[in-house]
Order: structure tokens, then C-alpha cells, then sequence
């Protein structure tokens, strides 16, 4: 982390009001690539030795490009326009590694939309919210 406060743990989950669904993503190889255009310029999305020195067998998807297929996915599956986000956060789990398949569940709540996304086994992003206007 960058040193601060680590913060509290997942707010308690809403309770169920809708249906649910569950969707996957098929990320490129040369997906993190791509997302350095956004200006996140940080080596361990695209220098293997950077990757390697902090613990990941290559390099890793960004965070927030995660956090972007999952908000997405619920707009596709919603039919809302993603213009109309109005709130969107989760914990970032774990890494994703580009060329990897992204799996997103989610359920309607009295909140909006609960969410969780997975790489296989490997929880990714947890403690999804996303509410659309």
C-alpha cells in the first residue's frame, strides 16, 4: 500500500431485493498495454522484471481497468447506459493477469447492485457496489 491508513474492513452487504446474473470477460494479452494510454505509467503493468521483483509472474492488469470490466458488464447486463453510473467501488483483491478470463456475479439490492468479481477460484474484486441513475 502507500503507507496510510489501511481503512475498515466490507461494509455489510445489502440485502437481496432483485434478481441476480453472472458474466465473464475475456481480457487480451495486450490489455494492460492498452491501458497505460490512460496515463498510469507504472512498470509493473508492462516490465516483466519490474513484475517479477514484486512477487507477480508477469505483469499485472491495472486495478482500475478491473474495476472498469466489472462496470461494464453490469451496464450491459442492466441495459443502463454506463453514462448514468453514479457509484462505483470495490476492495481490490488480488491481481489479474492480462489474457485472463474475468467472472462477474452480481445481485440487485436495496442499494443498487452488489457485485464480486473472480479469476477462477481467486476472489479479485470484493465488496462491489454499483448504482446507476
Amino acid at each position: 500500500g502507500w503507507g496510510g491508513e489501511r481503512g475498515g474492513g466490507s461494509a455489510p452487504v445489502d440485502e437481496k431485493t432483485g434478481g441476480s446474473w453472472s458474466g465473464s470477460y475475456a481480457t487480451s494479452p495486450n490489455q494492460a498495454a492498452l491501458y497505460r494510454l490512460t496515463g498510469d505509467l507504472h512498470p509493473i503493468h508492462i516490465d516483466p522484471e519490474v513484475a517479477l521483483a514484486n512477487s507477480f509472474e508477469r505483469p499485472i492488469l491495472h486495478g482500475l481497468c478491473t474495476l472498469g470490466i466489472a462496470a461494464r458488464m453490469i451496464s450491459e447486463a442492466t441495459g443502463t447506459h454506463p453514462a448514468n453510473l453514479t457509484q462505483l467501488e470495490a476492495r481490490l483483491s488480488s491481481p489479474v493477469l492480462p489474457g485472463t478470463v474475468v467472472e462477474v456475479t452480481a445481485n440487485t439490492t436495496s442499494a443498487g447492485l452488489a457485485f464480486e468479481a473472480s479469476v477462477g477460484s481467486t476472489l479479485v474484486l470484493k465488496g462491489g457496489r454499483a448504482a446507476f441513475a
